[in-house]
């Protein structure tokens, strides 16, 4: 049932960032990581996942790409700033 209630959904996370919803289009695509598909692919880290809740700084964190080389390269700019 979990993954049934994930597929559900994770395509309308994909409508919303298409239409610039990105708060809620990221936010509800992280039910990917409960699908049997992506679930595999979770990085499993002791210390667990931000979730953006508390400050970082003073802090180091590691950014895990799960898209691609362009977004890994988007991601790299961004957080080297």
């Amino acid at each position: 049932m979990l993954d049934k209630a994930a597929r559900a959904a994770y395509e309308p996370a994909h409508l919303s960032l298409l239409t610039g919803n990105f708060e809620a289009g990221w936010a509800t695509r992280e039910v990917r990581w409960n699908m049997p598909d992506f679930a595999a692919e979770y990085p499993k880290l002791p210390q667990g996942k931000w979730l953006s809740e508390e400050p970082v700084a003073g802090k180091t964190i590691l950014v895990h790409i799960d898209e691609g080389l362009g977004d890994a390269l988007q991601s790299a700019l961004i957080s080297a700033s």
